[in-house]
């Protein structure tokens, strides 16, 4: 059985109860309250003022600890369960609410605020949500406690884990595939380029295989989560599976990058997790300059002996399921994204395929992704990318 065969199909976890203790009581309650206090602020039965009252409450009795400690790994948890406390206002309309706050995150207690600036000052961890906390460092003390901090309770909190955890488990096999893929580019003498192609599309498969359980997500349970992960008032963006960084790696490794893949790139880049930005904008530069794989064949400084074309060509297919299967179960959770602004109708994989070239990936006038961008037009691109590259593959 597949580490993620158990995703989406409501499976408890019991914690461990020596492990992954509490770290302050912000921690406490952030493991064991919060999500009930956005179910009660959901269903009207406390309020915004209500939330900002418990809240300062908790962080008085939690400041101490937190502002003495000197453990880089516990400030980048308490900064995560810091940052789940600030993501419970986001979806405060200030519009609608009669105390005036010019923003939603004016409603967060100052305490919380000055916390999450101290332990950015002192360890340099974000102090806005973002793809390595809520994903990396999550789902890590989730594998190591059983404790995964969200912002739903009951049904809905399970599937949010399995959102999160699942961008983790899938990860590391887009890592080994773009590293068999590096090789060949790097070092095509030095190594078996058919063994290296062939453990590429294996790895693929299994990122292939980790998306389609995406699709038993239920499109109502994402929807009372996305309003936590929107977008700041300030602009700066929130958390984002499209910031992980490895599919970044895998298409630059394969082919020369285009003009709206790089601008998504480039826009993205603060947003990626820390320890991924330099490899990327390697890779960038590299890509650029003909270290990809598809360059590389063309000058026939990469020559397969056996079944490494096929594995190669296998991989890119496994890679544009992916797209394609991203693309699909996106439009079942946020259809209006995906409207044809001439004809009304929503856009298939096919669709950008049909299109004939990419499109501007920061494109007005579509709903945008918790990361800011066109959802349709930057997954329809990459459909369109992995469609083009395929076809020179397979004219070589």
């Amino acid at each position: 059985m597949a580490e993620y065969d158990n995703l989406f199909r409501l499976q408890p976890t019991e914690a461990s109860p020596d492990v992954g203790a509490a770290i302050s009581p912000a921690s406490e309650y952030v493991q064991h309250e919060l999500s009930a206090d956005l179910a009660a602020i959901r269903d009207g039965g406390i309020g915004y003022s209500d939330l900002a009252a418990k809240h300062t409450a908790v962080l008085d009795r939690s400041k101490r600890t937190i502002a003495h400690n000197r453990d880089p790994r516990q400030a980048e948890k308490s900064q995560l369960d810091l940052l789940l406390m600030l993501g419970a206002y986001l979806p405060l309309d200030v519009s609608d609410d009669k105390q005036g706050f010019e923003s939603s995150l004016h409603a967060a207690p100052a305490e919380l605020h000055g916390l999450l600036a101290m332990n950015k000052d002192q360890f340099g961890v974000p102090d806005r949500m973002n793809y390595e906390q809520i994903i990396d460092a999550n789902s890590a003390e989730y594998v190591e406690s059983g404790y995964m901090r969200t912002f739903l309770e009951g049904d809905d909190g399970i599937q949010e884990r399995d959102f999160y955890l699942g961008h983790y488990i899938v990860e590391p096999h887009v890592k080994l595939a773009q590293s068999a893929v590096k090789s060949i580019v790097d070092a095509p003498k030095s190594i078996d380029v058919d063994e290296a192609a062939k453990l590429a599309n294996l790895e693929m498969n299994q990122l292939k295989l980790g998306m389609q359980t995406y699709a038993r997500y239920p499109a109502e349970s994402f929807a009372r989560l996305r309003p936590y992960l929107g977008s700041y008032p300030d602009g700066t963006r929130n958390a984002s599976g499209a910031f992980m960084p490895s599919i970044q790696l895998m298409e630059l490794r394969l082919h020369p990058p285009t003009d709206p893949q790089l601008a998504f790139i480039e826009g993205s880049m603060p947003y990626f997790p820390r320890q991924s930005r330099g490899p990327i904008a390697g890779a960038v530069q590299d890509a650029r300059q003909g270290h990809n794989l598809l360059d590389r064949i063309k000058g026939e400084e990469v020559k397969f002996g056996g079944d490494g074309l096929d594995d190669v060509i296998g991989a890119v297919d496994k890679f544009t399921d992916f797209k394609k299967n991203h693309h699909q179960i996106t439009k079942k959770h946020l259809p209006q994204a995906f409207e044809n602004e001439v004809t009304g109708r929503l856009e298939l994989p096919k669709d950008a395929i049909a299109h004939g070239e990419e499109r501007d990936p920061m494109e007005e006038g579509a709903l945008p992704g918790t990361a800011g961008f066109n959802i349709r037009n930057v997954l329809g691109n990459g459909v369109f990318r992995l469609t083009q590259l395929k076809e020179k593959l397979e004219d070589m």
